[in-house]
């Protein structure tokens, strides 16, 4: 006599089918891939995409831009000299 399996399903993959059946068949039973950004994800690259390619053409503050911090002796921006 043959024996029957009983599928083993997990606590979120009954909660997607409760939520939408039909998202739960395209997950578990098509296998369609799904990709989704999260809105970190997306603010972050959009972020890095703004400012890497200012970087590639050299550091800030050896480009002379507006944002950059004076470093001689004396300026309220200066590190403090280590000799002594």
């Amino acid at each position: 006599m043959a024996r029957l399996t009983v599928p083993e399903y997990s606590i979120s993959q009954i909660e997607k089918f409760e939520e939408c059946p039909r998202q739960d068949k395209f997950t578990y039973v098509d296998r369609i891939p799904r990709y989704e950004e999260s809105v970190e994800a997306f603010l972050g690259q959009r972020f890095h995409d703004a400012t890497i390619p200012s970087r590639r053409a050299g550091s800030w503050a050896s480009s002379g831009s507006s944002g950059s911090r004076s470093t001689t002796k004396g300026s309220a921006g200066a590190m403090p000299s280590s000799t002594g």
